[in-house]
Formats: C-alpha cells, sequence, structure tokens
C-alpha cells in the first residue's frame, strides 16, 4: 500500500478504491495504517467472525432479494480487521460485497462511483 500511495504522489487521496482480486489480509493491513478511507469489493467466500465461529459472507447475506442493499450497523471481523460492510445482491448468485474504514452506505457509493469509471467509454 505504501508503494502504491508513493507512485500517487503529494496529490490528496480522497479514497482507495480496489476490486477483488487485489484484497486480503495485506491490503486491508496495509490501509488501516494509511489515513485514506478506502472501499474494497471483497469476495463472498471472505469469512466474518461471529460468535459461531467463522462463516462465509454468502451465507450471511443469502436472504437478499435482487437489487437489495444491506449496510451493517457495526464494523464486523474480516480478514482480521473490523470493517464496516454494505451489500447489493446483483444477481441471484452475484454480491456486491463492499468492506471499508467508513460507514457502510457511503463506501456503497464510492465503490459504486469506481465501477462507473472503469465501465465508462474512453
Amino acid at each position: 500500500m505504501h508503494q502504491v500511495l508513493t507512485v500517487l504522489g503529494a496529490a490528496p487521496v480522497r479514497c482507495v478504491s480496489a476490486d477483488r482480486e487485489f484484497i486480503g489480509h495485506d491490503w486491508v493491513q496495509g490501509l488501516e495504517q494509511q489515513p485514506v478511507a478506502s472501499a474494497m469489493r471483497i469476495r463472498d467466500n471472505a469469512l466474518i467472525t461471529r460468535t459461531k465461529g467463522p462463516i462465509p459472507l454468502r451465507q450471511v447475506f443469502r436472504d437478499l432479494a435482487i437489487a437489495q442493499e444491506r449496510v451493517l450497523r457495526n464494523p464486523r471481523q474480516v480478514y482480521g480487521h473490523a470493517l464496516c460492510l454494505a451489500v447489493l445482491r446483483l444477481s441471484e448468485a452475484g454480491l456486491l460485497i463492499v468492506a471499508s474504514n467508513q460507514p457502510g452506505q457511503r463506501a456503497l457509493e464510492q465503490y459504486k462511483q469506481r465501477w462507473g469509471i472503469e465501465c465508462s467509454p474512453p
């Protein structure tokens, strides 16, 4: 993460947004050490720590209808770190799960903005 911010230079970074391929314990730990907001899409098989033991996020959100969103009020342990979670059901089998160090709804909106930039024509 330090290398990424070094490449960006002195420009202020409002939010680091990342897709599932880049996320894991090391990325989350690196982001925790930086004074920057994050909005990271994580995989639906990531484990959330609960009192009865770890469970995949897809199990936690299996009841969401297509196009339904859910924002968890309190941070949850994912990848060994306390993260806010916001989820959108995209399809029968697809979830958009955004983990963040900021409130869930804001993180979901920032991630949607990233997706819009990625999908817009050059």
